[in-house]
């Protein structure tokens, strides 16, 4: 028997779990070649995770899943980005194909460093949600969120209730 196109056969699977899996769960490291690829218009195989050919250039976290040959448009998480070589949504400074400062719209300042040696992590206003907020870490922007109830204070740097947040935007604003 053969897996469909697009997933690998997993040796390790036992019942009642499914013995094909996506290959990045299941490498094929040594066992020959894989089945011929059966295409169709929106997809190189019949299954599988990859860059999406429609996405802006500058939009790293756009992605196609084919799933029986059908193409399905996806996006990340705001601010991850698709990782095609782990076929994940990832930090965008980990994706060699991403242009973080395009894509995030933002440039950490020069990374800080502590008496103990290692990077500060300081955190930025992100404009236009109160809840968001740029984490820089070795001089790569990351965008987190405060938790429900909390929102960012500029002045502290820090998740604050929000009752006690000066906040000037009106509305939930999209990451990217």
């Amino acid at each position: 028997m053969l897996c469909p196109d697009g997933l690998h056969f997993n040796p390790n699977a036992r019942w009642p779990e499914y013995a094909c899996g996506y290959p990045q769960d299941v490498p094929c490291v040594g066992r020959g070649i894989t089945q011929p690829a059966n295409p169709t218009a929106g997809c190189a195989h019949q299954y599988g995770y990859f860059p999406s050919p429609v996405a802006d250039p500058n939009d790293c976290g756009h992605y196609r899943i084919c799933n029986a040959g059908r193409a399905i448009e996806m996006f990340c998480p705001a601010g991850l980005a698709f990782n095609p070589v782990t076929a994940q949504c990832d930090w965008p400074e980990l994706v060699p194909t991403c242009n973080v400062e395009t894509y995030i719209r933002y440039q950490c300042p020069p990374a800080a460093i502590g008496r103990n040696g290692n990077p500060v992590v300081t955190n930025h206003k992100y404009e236009g949600d109160c809840s968001a907020f740029y984490s820089c870490m070795n001089g790569h922007a990351r965008i987190l969120s405060c938790d429900t109830g909390l929102a960012f204070n500029p002045v502290t740097s820090r998740c604050e209730d929000a009752l006690h947040v000066h906040c000037e935007a009106k509305s939930i604003a999209k990451y990217y």
